[in-house]
């Protein structure tokens, strides 16, 4: 008898992981409401960060620095991630990222109103009640939203919102065709996590440059916590959607 409820039992944990996992997967993530002016903003906040980082990156002829590149871009830099937390399901990935980002500014919102603001309703949508929701409690018109980012755009957002001192919101679609994230494989996930800096700047190889991330997921080996990826697999994993940046 002992046994027979020992086994039980197990099956059921087995089954509860199973389910944990299969949760994670879902069906094609939904998509909020998106204005002209929202991507108005967007296309204001690329060219103008390619510009700044072309301006922050560039010396005069004598060989000293110019005077407008303050700060100079270091080769590499990573935001502190203290007190980021893990998602307490497996479904509010992005109201966990947003939490945890905006921890960076030193405000703690909790994930429930956080889940009302982005319009939670079982997933997150991708659409401007990011750049509303972190404009809002950031007192800022610093985030915008911009859809299937280039490759330019995506690290000029690691770069840029980093030596701002300003994390950033990605959301990925993880499969097969489009490419992982640090501990997952072999099945399909819609999943934000929160860009939080860079490395290979100065580097002119383009598998040289990786976008540094902090993953809130803490259910499979690997996942939770910060990681780090080649430049150009960003591309096809936000390609879908985008960045909130």
């Amino acid at each position: 008898m002992k046994r027979l409820v020992s086994l039980i039992l197990c099956l059921s944990l087995a089954l509860s992981v199973t389910i944990a996992y299969a949760d994670l997967s879902t069906n094609e993530q939904s998509i909020g409401e998106v204005t002209a002016e929202s991507k108005k903003l967007s296309d204001q906040k690329i060219a103008e960060m390619a510009k700044r980082l072309e301006v922050l990156n560039k010396k005069v002829s004598n060989g000293q620095v110019n005077p407008m590149s303050d700060p100079q871009i270091p080769p590499s830099k990573i935001l502190s991630t203290s007190g980021y937390i893990a998602q307490p399901d497996n479904s509010t990935c992005g109201p966990t990222s947003a939490h945890n980002l905006l921890l960076s500014w030193g405000k703690n919102i909790s994930i429930d109103t956080l889940k009302k603001d982005l319009g939670y309703n079982g997933q997150t949508p991708f659409g401007d009640a990011w750049k509303t929701t972190l404009n809002n409690y950031t007192n800022s018109t610093y985030y915008v939203v911009t859809w299937s980012p280039s490759q330019t755009t995506i690290w000029n957002a690691f770069v840029g919102d980093t030596i701002d001192g300003h994390p950033f919101i990605l959301d990925t679609h993880m499969s097969s065709e489009n490419g992982y994230l640090e501990g997952y494989s072999g099945s399909t996930w819609w999943h934000y996590v929160t860009g939080i800096g860079y490395s290979g700047y100065n580097l002119n190889s383009d598998n040289s440059k990786y976008g540094v991330y902090f993953d809130p997921y803490d259910g499979r080996v690997g996942t939770f916590g910060q990681h780090s990826l080649e430049l150009p697999k960003w591309v096809k994993l936000v390609s879908e959607r985008g960045i909130v940046w």
